[in-house]
């Protein structure tokens, strides 16, 4: 009974000082809308980078048991690659030798056009092996998903549609199963419809056709390009797999010459999949909690200074029986009323920047349709509010509760100043808080700057590219391709809107097209797996004028250099410093497996292939004409803006085969852009918690300042009364002002040195601990801070002497 009746009384005590905090913050409306606002912007940028984090990292993949996923690689360590796609026989072999994994599948992505239902459209999809969907557990919404007898040689030519271009062109009707659609040229009946939020191996991936290798195909270990995906048997575990699939890939290479010197890793799918974010993700979240601190600190030097004007309260609460541990709870109840108020605007907030997150494209941050309000995300934002209230008000309540000294506050004629220093360490903690998220931001900024000075080895303005594939039903023969890429680049070379046109299968810092083993004619042999290896391209004539890419020696390759004419092959200096150093490589003839010899006629200079942070590898040019592949990139220097030409391009293809689609339409300033999409992300938010937290380091040494002249308008009154100068009065509190901004700028600056090396990986071409932009940004937070404490200092020359002296 009398633990029921203790339990009633601490209720209604709660209930009461709830109610109670309610009024006083309503009392004190400015205060408590400064408060509010601080917290639901440091909630809003918490809830939506926790909704990231959640999201990309520790969410698994939209597949069950998805922990069990794995990609496997070819490693060639001699080069230094550790991702390389595997050749169909060691596939098969790998498939059906291994020990550690209950299935495995291959797949190639790729651009194929769609007709059949409307107008014809180009879409991402992929061509997957019978595994594919039995290795991701990915169920069909309608229909069936493919087995072993659709991916058979001359098996009736079959298409999985993605729910999203099932939605658009059948209007989500199950009936569309069975239905044809042409895809690169062939009719294909439409079996299944996979699951919404599945696609792989790209989000935008919105169909799969099956593989469909013959049996000579499946013996090829020459050609490496294809990409697979495993389970792992139960109680295998990742690291277990990669030791036996590289004993396996060992074994092949004892069996077979042309494996050596390659080897077999075992990766995380979900890793794979999120790429490079993770790190930027982790030192985002770090700067978002040194945000979250800036503003809990602010809002405790607001709470700090409210707690000191409320001591006479205090007092005659004490005065009437109050118990210090009561006056605590009840400043520490109001302060989590301000934090659940933030929490709710933040939450709101966090909603819109949420939608504005979820739109970014893959290359910038993978997953990003998985971001959401789900209720791992609202427990993390009701957590951090509570945890916020709790670190902002302890001080004030605690601070607060000890001035309740009843007869000196309740006779004095003004309210004692305590917690000066307390007051004082925050704003210096702000200020190093700022520093070191405003250094990081300068840096990624230099970077990136840097970055995009690198020359890439061509000249990207007035360039414009589209993709294009072209199907195997309409263009069965190297002839067909041939022609059809030598009528469009006649077609759009003799438009008045552009200057010249080309094709090359993989445009400059988009990736290699893939690599080719070779060696040089009249050199003596190599030893097993020391092979030469080089980057290859397939470019047409003029593909080295239009891009801007120096012909430095030789020639450059003509209509001539078709199917018939003796293969020749055009390489890069880097390649002909590496392989022919002190010699020249024109005339050298280079050989590729079992092909004919090649003949060198022409050195170009380097292009940066994989990206502007990447040194320009060896790659060697081949004549499209002599190897026409279906899948190009249309390359076109226009005379006016590369946009305007776009109906040209399209008319012109159309005109040639009016079921040809474009892809990848991009302009040559994009193309650069892109290069270093993975490094907008953490710049673009980085700067924005620099910003905010420098504005409110200003904000909180700006209050202290303001706090300090009102308690001292009576001393400053004083001054001038007797005589002082308000110059004088305006450099005394500027100079406590820049007390505590140097101090704060000191403590940050060695901050930054001892945690710059958190920053490195995502730097180029600098040092995380650039003295210019320490120094530059510890100047410029200086001058936020004279701007911060100059308002109050003037302020303070404003005092009227005879009004601050009429109280004593």
């Amino acid at each position: 009974m009398a633990s029921e009746l203790q339990r009633q009384l601490n209720m209604t005590g709660l209930w009461q000082d709830i109610r109670f905090g309610a009024r006083s913050l309503l009392r004190n409306h400015g205060l408590s809308a400064a408060v509010l606002a601080t917290l639901a912007l440091g909630i809003a940028l918490s809830t939506s980078l926790f909704s990231v984090v959640n999201g990309v990292l520790l969410r698994p993949l939209p597949y069950p048991d998805s922990a069990g996923l794995v990609q496997v690689w070819e490693t060639r360590p001699q080069l230094g690659r550790e991702r390389n796609p595997v050749s169909p026989a060691d596939f098969f072999d790998w498939a059906s030798l291994n020990e550690v994994f209950e299935s495995m599948a291959a797949y190639v992505p790729r651009s194929v056009g769609v007709s059949g239902e409307g107008e014809p459209i180009q879409v991402e999809g992929a061509a997957v092996s019978a595994d594919f969907f039995r290795v991701l557990g990915a169920p069909a919404a309608y229909g069936r998903l493919f087995d072993e007898r659709d991916d058979e040689p001359g098996a009736p030519p079959v298409v999985v549609l993605d729910d999203g271009i099932f939605r658009r062109l059948f209007g989500s009707d199950s009936s569309a199963v069975g239905r044809t659609l042409v895809v690169d040229g062939i009719p294909r009946r439409v079996v299944g419809v996979l699951s919404p939020s599945l696609s792989f191996p790209r989000s935008a991936t919105e169909l799969w056709i099956p593989l469909g290798l013959d049996r000579a195909e499946r013996q090829v270990r020459a050609l490496h390009t294809l990409r697979v995906i495993a389970r792992l048997r139960p109680g295998v575990s990742l690291l277990e797999a990669g030791e036996r699939m590289e004993a396996l890939a060992a074994t092949l290479e004892k069996e077979h010459a042309v494996n050596r010197g390659h080897g077999a890793s075992v990766r995380s799918l979900k890793d794979e999949l999120v790429g490079d974010v993770r790190p930027a993700l982790r030192i985002l979240s770090v700067a978002v909690a040194l945000l979250l601190i800036v503003a809990c600190t602010n809002v405790a030097n607001l709470l700090l200074a409210r707690a000191t004007g409320r001591s006479r309260e205090m007092a005659l609460r004490v005065s009437l029986g109050a118990r210090r541990t009561r006056l605590v709870r009840q400043l520490l109840t109001e302060s989590l009323l301000l934090a659940l108020g933030g929490g709710l605007m933040g939450t709101l907030l966090a909603v819109w920047s949420i939608d504005a997150l979820r739109g970014l494209p893959p290359t910038v941050l993978p997953r990003a349709g998985e971001i959401g309000l789900d209720g791992a995300v609202m427990a993390f934002t009701l957590v951090t509010s509570l945890s916020s209230g709790v670190f902002f008000g302890i001080a004030p309540a605690l601070q607060g509760s000890s001035q309740a000294a009843p007869m000196s506050n309740l006779t004095a004629r003004g309210f004692l100043p305590r917690g000066r220093r307390l007051r004082q360490a925050l704003v210096v903690t702000q200020v190093a808080v700022a520093l070191i998220l405003a250094t990081g931001s300068a840096l990624l900024a230099r970077s990136v700057v840097r970055l995009l000075d690198v020359e890439p080895g061509f000249h990207h303005e007035s360039l414009l590219t589209a993709g294009v594939s072209l199907p195997e039903a309409r263009y069965p023969s190297p002839e067909s391709r041939a022609i059809f890429f030598r009528e469009l680049q006649d077609r759009l070379s003799a438009s008045p809107d552009v200057i010249s046109a080309a094709t090359v299968t993989a445009l400059p810092l988009q990736g290699p097209s893939g690599g080719r083993y070779f060696f040089i004619v009249g050199d003596p042999p190599r030893p097993p797996g020391q092979g030469l290896n080089a980057n290859f391209n397939l470019v047409s004539p003029d593909y080295f004028q239009t891009m801007g890419i120096p012909l430095l020696r030789g020639r450059d390759f003509t209509v001539a250099d078709g199917i018939e004419a003796s293969p020749v092959a055009i390489v890069n200096q880097a390649m002909a410093d590496r392989f022919w150093p002190g010699r020249d490589p024109l005339g050298a003839r280079i050989g590729v497996g079992q092909e004919p010899h090649r003949t060198v006629v022409g050195v170009v200079g380097n292009v940066r292939q994989s990206g502007l942070d990447q040194k320009p590898e060896p790659e060697m040019f081949w004549p499209q004409l002599q190897n026409p592949y279906h899948l190009a990139v249309i390359v076109t220097r226009t005379a006016g803006e590369p946009l305007a030409a776009l109906p040209v391009l399209r008319e012109t293809v159309r005109a040639i085969d009016r079921e040809m689609v474009l892809a990848r339409i991009s302009t040559g300033e994009e193309i650069v852009s892109g290069s270093v999409d993975s490094r907008k992300l953490p710049l673009g938010l980085f700067t924005l918690f620099a910003g905010l937290t420098v504005l409110l380091a200003a904000v909180g040494l700006g209050g202290v300042l303001s706090y300090a002249v009102s308690l001292r308008t009576r001393e400053l009154g004083l001054r001038l009364a007797l005589g002082a100068e308000r110059r004088s009065v305006m450099s005394l509190v500027l100079r406590d002002g820049l007390i505590l901004a140097g101090s704060g700028i000191a403590l940050g600056a060695v901050a930054c040195v001892f945690l710059a090396g958190f920053l490195s990986h995502l730097l180029y071409g600098m040092s995380p601990r650039d003295p210019s932009t320490l120094s530059g940004v510890a100047l410029l937070l200086g001058g936020v801070s004279v701007l911060a404490a100059y308002i109050p200092a003037r302020r303070a020359t404003k005092v009227d002497p005879v009004v601050a002296l009429q109280h004593e």
